[in-house]
């Protein structure tokens, strides 16, 4: 089947909509999982019998919809008292004692006698040394053993202090972020399949004052005025031709007045090795870098573009590179 620049447009633009296809698949179905969290979306407990069940069940995060939390007297704050939060329970005695402590995030001066109504989001948090402290001094004011309060308190407290969901919600910003560029990058290949005149490399034409839409001219030099070709650069009688895996380059002979190559270290092979970059500058000004061709391949498409053509000035050194941003 005869290539053409409309046909290589949209196979391009296909083959660029499978990667970021299926990181959008993945990044959606992570983003669901994560705000289907119980950080996000806890289980509301309003009981301290639903309370325990929660905590029993191995849920490490409570929506509390409780009433009248009794404050304790006793109150916590880090060690640089930038934050400060409140102990408060609620105890019950009809089926048997059953207490839940709480700590509550507040302002120093402002703790109240009783929260006639909580509803927040906290964390089940272990008893640390800290906590083993306040149920010893706690149970020594209300005039209880500290090890039966111990026994009653189910091991654990309710912690709205320590609800920090903060890095959950940086992540999901972060995939939302991901979502959206890939979103966008899709929708950019699938404008090009649909209208292959959109996309960069015939816009470039515009550039050059050429007709970005017109690959009659183009169609006819890869077919029947081809000079040379290596790997994926195509030389014909007006264009340098580049047609890569994920991109395409048309660029007009006569606008190149500069080409070189660099090298690099390819991080995303095993055994490393070196890939050739082919750097054409134009005028108009403009800086197109051809990343990963062979060597033999850059080098002999630079020989020919020597030896053929006297208005482009081929290779690299600081005295050319003065001279160029002088011409330029």
């Amino acid at each position: 089947m005869k290539r053409t620049i409309r046909k290589t447009i949209k196979s391009i633009s296909k083959k660029n909509l499978i990667f970021p296809g299926i990181v959008l698949a993945v990044m959606i179905i992570l983003l669901l999982v994560i705000l289907s969290a119980d950080i996000f979306q806890p289980e509301v407990a309003s009981t301290p019998d639903e309370i325990v069940a929660l905590y029993e069940r191995g849920e490490g995060y409570v929506h509390v919809i409780a009433d009248d939390l009794q404050y304790s007297n006793y109150d916590y704050y880090t060690s640089n008292k930038n934050r400060f939060a409140s102990y408060y329970y609620i105890l019950e005695e009809d089926q048997g004692p059953s207490c839940v402590f709480f700590l509550i995030t507040g302002e120093r001066g402002e703790q109240l006698t009783t929260i006639e109504h909580f509803d927040a989001k906290a964390r089940f948090m272990t008893k640390d040394a800290h906590f083993e402290t306040f149920l010893e001094g706690f149970a020594k004011d209300i005039g209880w053993d500290a090890d039966a309060l111990k026994e009653v308190s189910h091991g654990f407290v309710v912690s709205q202090f320590d609800y920090r969901p903060g890095l959950s919600m940086i992540l999901v910003a972060l995939i939302i972020l991901l979502i959206a560029a890939c979103a966008v990058y899709m929708i950019a290949n699938l404008i090009y399949i649909w209208k292959p005149h959109l996309h960069p490399a015939c816009r470039r034409l515009k550039h050059f004052g050429l007709d970005g839409e017109d690959f009659t001219e183009i169609d006819h030099e890869l077919a029947e005025d081809l000079l040379i070709s290596a790997g994926q650069i195509y030389v014909t009688e007006n264009y340098l031709i580049v047609i890569g895996k994920r991109n395409l380059w048309m660029v007009p002979l006569f606008n190149i007045v500069w080409a070189y190559k660099y090298s690099e270290w390819n991080p995303f092979v095993k055994k490393k090795k070196l890939t050739y970059s082919l750097v054409i500058v134009t005028s108009p000004k403009e800086k197109i870098t051809i990343r990963g061709n062979k060597k033999p391949h850059t080098d002999k498409i630079l020989q020919f573009l020597d030896s053929s053509f006297t208005h482009i000035t081929v290779g690299y050194s600081d005295e050319i590179r003065e001279q160029m941003e002088e011409l330029l």
